[in-house]
């Protein structure tokens, strides 16, 4: 009640069928439909004119030819060429916004990081999730604004995780890498809470599969989540497919939308990727690899010909979420964030204005910095640990393969990267001049810029 016509003819809400019934049978199937609490209805009766016809309180209201709609439907025109990859640069005069290319002081890592910040994809969701309700029935333990949503289960000690993610911008490139990537990231971030995933779901959007560059991006995708999944060990419990995105402009990216259900026993040992006290210890698990394509970076700086989407070896990246869910089952954790949107940089400053607590970090750069700071390589995970438990954890780590080493400690109003090593070496030349090897910001600064990524794109900031 009180939707448009064309509302009810085009909306894709779920638990919905359409069955084609013998009249003779209509009472058998509508009497199913009554035992189980089904809401039922006939909306229509199929005709020998050729014609769809819609109807509204007995208005013809559209007609439209069947053969139009499938045999003689409209085929759209691919793209000549595909989009190029870099963005145009500003106008005279003109400065872009945060969210749409890096700021004036080029690429100052203290510059870039305020800029990803504030960028839709990273920023706070507040905008969006506090219009609805958060603590569904009072269960939210932790909401999506972190890597991963907590729903305690009533009258347990158990939670639910939960966590979604997509790559379409690396599976552009690579559809097989970028739904393995989406696997991966999605699973992280059910690890790094410390809880067990439990299973996989999916929504596979694609363009027109009849087209062939279209039927290959479908089939690769499909093989990348089959191979994250058994990589991983998870299931996919099900799932659905959207075919034929497309416009005159051409078919949108494959675009294969993850979610994972995880669980933790016990609430109580909840990993959250906060920094909890001064003095903890600032670990970075796994090592970065080179590769900007896909990224929120590229999007702001754009890329060079010759660069490529980050490797993906799931064998890594099982031995680092197994890594993480026995270091916080033997409660070595104080937090733990996963790194993948806006790179290292980003998942430390979100732990940072999560915790309120800033930071001293040296890092080691044998990759360009960019790449290093802000390049969204998987595998790789930052958390705390007191000073106590750090030996164990290292212990854990090596004996699974897994890298591991310290960074700095937590602490203070500012979080400080230092950049050292051979790649450091020469940045100033690369980035630009009187570009400094360290990123130093307030940590009151890196909140404001992301609590503003939505409303300023909204037009409210």
């Amino acid at each position: 009640e009180g939707m448009a016509p064309f509302e009810v003819m085009i909306s894709e809400s779920q638990e919905r069928m359409l069955a084609v019934v013998d009249a003779a049978r209509l009472d058998d199937v509508l009497e199913v439909c009554r035992r189980w609490g089904l809401p039922a209805a006939v909306v229509g009766t199929i005709t020998d004119d050729g014609d769809v016809v819609v109807v509204d309180e007995g208005v013809e209201i559209a007609r439209v030819p069947a053969r139009a709609l499938a045999s003689e439907s409209i085929e759209i025109p691919r793209l000549s060429a595909p989009p190029p990859r870099r963005r145009a640069a500003p106008a005279p005069g003109e400065t872009p916004l945060a969210h749409d290319g890096l700021p004036e002081r080029g690429m100052d890592p203290a510059a870039v990081l305020e800029a990803l910040l504030g960028h839709p994809n990273i920023g706070s969701r507040a905008w969006v999730t506090t219009q609805y309700d958060q603590t569904v029935g009072t269960d939210t333990v932790a909401a999506c604004e972190h890597a991963a949503g907590v729903l305690r289960v009533k009258g347990t000690k158990r939670a639910i995780v939960v966590a979604t993610d997509s790559q379409p911008n690396v599976a552009l490139h690579d559809p097989a890498l970028g739904a393995s990537l989406a696997v991966a990231e999605c699973a992280r971030n059910i690890a790094v809470t410390g809880a067990r995933p439990l299973g996989i779901t999916n929504c596979l959007n694609f363009g027109d599969p009849g087209v062939p560059e279209a039927y290959w991006q479908l089939a690769e995708s499909v093989r990348g989540l089959k191979d994250a999944a058994l990589a991983l060990d998870i299931p996919i419990t099900g799932g659905n497919v959207s075919l034929y995105n497309e416009s005159p402009l051409g078919r949108i990216a494959p675009t294969a939308q993850i979610g994972i259900v995880g669980a933790i026993d016990d609430i109580a040992d909840l990993v959250s990727p906060c920094f909890k006290k001064e003095g903890d210890l600032v670990v970075l698990m796994g090592e970065a690899g080179p590769g900007l394509v896909g990224s929120v970076y590229e999007r702001l700086a754009g890329a060079a010909p010759e660069d490529r989407p980050p490797s993906l070896e799931l064998g890594r990246e099982a031995a680092l979420q197994d890594v993480l869910r026995r270091a916080a089952a033997a409660h070595l954790l104080e937090s733990a964030q996963d790194v993948s949107g806006g790179g290292l940089a980003v998942a430390i400053a979100e732990s940072a204005i999560w915790g309120n607590l800033g930071a001293d970090l040296l890092v080691q750069v044998a990759l360009p910095p960019a790449v290093v700071l802000f390049g969204e390589s998987p595998s790789r995970a930052v958390v705390t640990v007191d000073a106590a438990n750090w030996s164990e954890l290292a212990r854990l780590a090596s004996g699974m393969r897994v890298a591991c080493r310290q960074l700095g400690e937590v602490g203070g109003e500012r979080l400080r990267i230092r950049l050292a090593g051979v790649g450091a070496t020469g940045a100033a030349e690369e980035r630009g001049a009187g570009v400094a090897d360290e990123l130093d910001l307030h940590v009151a600064d890196m909140r404001r810029a992301w609590e503003r990524a939505l409303p300023r794109v909204m037009g409210e900031g």
